[in-house]
């Protein structure tokens, strides 16, 4: 939290050195413009504009470093909203930059509009891609069980064989997580590399609010799933248990 709201303030200190100040050599690209440019250059609508940008993102960051303090479970899902965001102001904020270059010339207006086009076409990937990965997030494990061992597909899939693994439990609580690692946390849909206070690093498939979960440890690292339903989650476990004992 903290290193997010010292980088929140330093945003929000340039925004006011920009808009207040009027340090516009702080600009990209107009700070290193030739002077007969910079004189058609409205310096004050765009400062107003990137100085309003910068406190925008600068509180953003903020907030959430708030929100990830008081909820840490939601970490990845605040990172994947500051992200869109942030990508969207940040488009916004390049294309309307454009009004206060008074440099183009009018029949420069193809080549603007298609540099737009672009622009806008990069987003709509940026964002599509952003959000297939929240969604292939959101969907619940699929978990194969059967004589070779139990097979988890999708994101951070992996087959462990019945030989691998040397504990298997039934539990009502999940060890306390510390940090992600390598992987994804939306909405306690835990996917990935964890590490966590009890156990070092773990590999998590389930969702944090619907106990119970299943325990295994293969090669000295814990394994913890769940199927997303109370039913379904002792229903695997108990398949998992028979096949494991005999």
């Amino acid at each position: 939290m903290l290193i997010l709201a010292i980088i929140g303030l330093l945003f929000i200190f340039l925004g006011f050195a920009i808009h207040k100040l009027k340090w516009y050599f702080l600009i990209a690209g107009y700070n290193t413009s030739p002077k007969d440019m910079k004189k058609n250059v409205d310096t004050e609508g765009l400062g107003k504009l990137i100085g309003s940008y910068m406190y925008f993102i600068g509180g953003l960051f903020i907030l959430i470093g708030i929100f990830s303090y008081f909820f840490p479970e939601l970490i990845s899902t605040f990172n994947a909203i500051f992200i869109v965001i942030f990508i969207i102001s940040t488009i916004l904020v390049i294309i309307k930059a454009q009004k206060y270059d008074h440099n183009k010339q009018e029949n420069d207006s193809k080549s603007r509009d298609k540099g737009t086009l672009i622009t806008l076409i990069i987003t709509i990937i940026v964002l599509l891609f952003v959000g297939i990965m929240i969604f292939r997030s959101l969907q619940p494990i699929k978990i194969n069980i059967n004589d070779v061992g139990v097979e988890f597909k999708g994101m951070y899939g992996d087959l462990y064989r019945w030989e691998e693994i040397e504990e298997l439990e039934l539990r009502d609580k999940l060890p306390t997580i510390e940090l992600r690692t390598n992987g994804s946390s939306i909405a306690g849909k835990d996917k990935g590399y964890f590490k966590t206070k009890e156990y070092g690093k773990v590999k998590l498939y389930l969702d944090s609010k619907k106990p119970p979960f299943i325990y295994m440890k293969v090669d000295g690292q814990y394994i913890i799933i769940n199927l997303g339903e109370k039913e379904k989650t002792i229903q695997a476990f108990e398949k998992m248990e028979n096949i494991y004992k005999d």
